[in-house]
C-alpha cells in the first residue's frame, strides 16, 4: 500500500434503523470514524426512470484495513455518498478495497 495515494479524507458512516408503528422505518446515519482514502472512479451509467435522469457511478475506494467496516455502511466524502457494494481485504490485512456506487440525481 502506498500511503501517498491516500489523499482524500473520508468518513465511514454506520446506520440505525428507526421503525414506526406501521412496521416501516427509515435509516439514520451516524459517523463511525474518519480516515484517509484513495478514490478511483471506475464507470458510469445514465438511467432514465420515471421521466428523470439518474446517473449511477462506481468507484474503488482504498483505506487502511479496519475490522469495524461493514457492507451496510456508507462512505461520505464532502457532500457525496458512496454505498459499499463489496469489500475485499488484501492478504496481509493492510488494505481494504471497497467497491462502491454513488447515485447522482
Amino acid at each position: 500500500m502506498n500511503p501517498g495515494k491516500l489523499r482524500h479524507r473520508v468518513t465511514i458512516q454506520g446506520y440505525d434503523r428507526e421503525t414506526d408503528r406501521m412496521g416501516g422505518g427509515k435509516r439514520t446515519y451516524y459517523d463511525k470514524f474518519s480516515c484517509w482514502a484513495s478514490i478511483e472512479p471506475k464507470s458510469g451509467d445514465r438511467l432514465y426512470q420515471a421521466m428523470a435522469v439518474k446517473q449511477d457511478l462506481t468507484h474503488t475506494i482504498r483505506i487502511r484495513y479496519r475490522e469495524d467496516v461493514s457492507i451496510h455502511d456508507r462512505v461520505k466524502y464532502g457532500n457525496r455518498f458512496f454505498y459499499i457494494e463489496s469489500m475485499v481485504p488484501d492478504a496481509l490485512k493492510t488494505e481494504l478495497v471497497l467497491e462502491c456506487s454513488e447515485v447522482v440525481e
